[in-house]
């Protein structure tokens, strides 16, 4: 029988619940049905949360991957860099070192997935001020695994079960976002959400198209990005032979979406997504990527960090689901 895929979960801002959500999830039996689990994060942080947490296992620090790696729910591994090594947790406090840490991890992670020596990555919940304070750049980690990557046709989608929306836009001001909604963007994110189902194993992906404004703009009276931009990029879809509807009015596409008449819908901006998916139990990948990537939908959750009450099943959810995608892909590989 085939080992389970090795699925690499970044600690995020060890201020935040991210530690606490992510060693209840390793102290659930039902994990290891899917995926080996291993922490990339800092040792020391995970066991002092686990233990405020009541869990009892023990949390060994590796000097390195391998494939024989035996994870459970009483003996959880860290892939740790020392970055927070004497660095006193203090929960619900923005640190900028804990910023550092956490893109260090993400880097970490990449280079792990590049290697092959995991399969799959599922992140925690990192704070975007506490980065910045460490004066880096990054505005999300979409954009940061990007980054380490080199990867150029990456988007977000956001996922509860089979209602699937890809992002044309993510973390811009909205002011900003009319401008974002070219042809060619919306053209590429409609490739990029094909090919996504494809892989998902889905042969013939049914995609619609939201649109941007009230009632599609009223012919130009409310904006014309669907008639300037996001219909002309539907239009070039359907002559590449996709199938592909749109653009549709809000609320109808989401509400046709979720009773499964498409597959996923292209849609303009992240608030946008979020609230036709109506809950913070979505799951975000990114895709595009050279490997998997997911994470939950929630944020670190500063003001509930020292009380030790969050609940880990959103983060579950997403290190299930990266290790589904990454089963899935192994068995391509070894197909083809």
């Amino acid at each position: 029988m085939s080992l389970l895929p090795v699925i690499g979960i970044t600690m995020g801002d060890a201020a935040g619940i991210g530690p606490e959500v992510i060693a209840k999830s390793l102290a659930s039996a039902r994990l290891y049905e899917s995926c080996r689990p291993v922490i990339i994060g800092s040792t020391p942080v995970i066991a002092a949360v686990a233990a405020k947490s009541g869990i009892d296992a023990e949390v060994v620090r590796l000097a390195e991957l391998n494939g024989k790696i035996t994870p459970t729910a009483k003996r959880f591994l860290v892939v740790d860099n020392g970055r927070l090594d004497g660095v006193p947790l203090s929960p619900g406090k923005l640190r900028a070192e804990y910023g550092a840490a956490a893109v260090s991890y993400m880097e970490q992670a990449t280079e792990l997935a590049l290697a092959g020596q995991i399969h799959g990555v599922a992140t925690g919940p990192v704070n975007k001020q506490a980065i910045h304070a460490a004066s880096i750049d990054f505005i999300g980690q979409a954009e940061a695994f990007a980054h380490y990557s080199h990867a150029t046709r990456t988007r977000t989608m956001l996922a509860i079960g089979d209602f699937r929306l890809f992002l044309v836009t993510t973390h811009v001001p909205l002011r900003e976002v009319p401008d974002l909604c070219t042809r060619e963007r919306v053209l590429e994110t409609i490739r990029i959400a094909h090919m996504t189902l494809q892989q998902f194993g889905i042969k013939q992906p049914r995609i619609a198209v939201a649109g941007l404004n009230p009632h599609l703009g009223d012919g130009g009276l409310m904006g014309r990005e669907e008639i300037e931009q996001i219909g002309p990029a539907a239009d070039a879809a359907r002559a590449e032979g996709l199938d592909v509807a749109g653009p549709i009015p809000l609320p109808t596409v989401f509400v046709s979406a979720r009773v499964g008449k498409y597959d996923g819908v292209i849609s303009m901006y992240h608030d946008q997504a979020v609230l036709a998916l109506g809950s913070l139990d979505l799951v975000t990948t990114s895709v595009g990527l050279p490997f998997i990537r997911t994470s939950v939908g929630h944020g670190t959750a500063y003001d509930i960090a020292d009380k030790y009450i969050a609940d880990p099943e959103p983060m579950l959810v997403s290190i299930e689901l990266s290790a589904r995608l990454a089963a899935a892909r192994l068995r391509s590989l070894a197909g083809s």
